[in-house]
């Protein structure tokens, strides 16, 4: 059993074409929670790296199992299969954003959000919640922490 903070890092890449609300933003990020799966992981919080400083509002989709029956595809609607419904562990609101001059970061924190993992897996989908154009590929890098105890 493992116990502690995992922080799971990812850069999506992402299109340089607008985004509008409901979008994909970037591709299905996987994550290998290895030992994880014994210890009842919590998320306990989600930072997200915006190097373009657009401050998007998101959500991030967190799957227990991989949504197979599901296209995810950047820059497109995403419309959960109704057989992958289940299988949605948690969906995280990425609201509060700490500006810089040309750069900011998205959080939220303080988060409990509690993990039956049925694999060794999580998967995760960011989606947009608001509307914006970002200036390169690798604007956007998620950090997903998760605390087992």
């Amino acid at each position: 059993m493992t116990t502690g903070t995992t922080t799971f890092e990812a850069t999506p890449v992402i299109s340089l074409i607008a985004y509008s609300i409901g979008d994909v933003v970037g591709t299905k990020m996987t994550f290998d929670t290895g030992g994880l799966r014994l210890s009842s992981p919590f998320i306990t919080s989600v930072g997200l790296v915006d190097q373009n400083k657009l401050g998007l509002s998101m959500h991030l989709v967190v799957f227990d199992q991989d949504p197979t029956l599901t296209t995810i595809t950047d820059n497109g609607v995403l419309d959960v299969a109704d057989a992958d419904m289940s299988k949605i562990a948690a969906i995280v609101p990425i609201t509060t954003y700490s500006s810089f001059n040309d750069n900011s970061f998205g959080y939220a924190r303080d988060l409990n959000y509690s993990l039956s993992l049925r694999s060794s897996f999580l998967y995760c989908v960011l989606v947009t919640q608001a509307t914006g154009t970002f200036a390169a590929v690798t604007d956007i890098t998620l950090l997903l922490n998760l605390t087992a105890y």
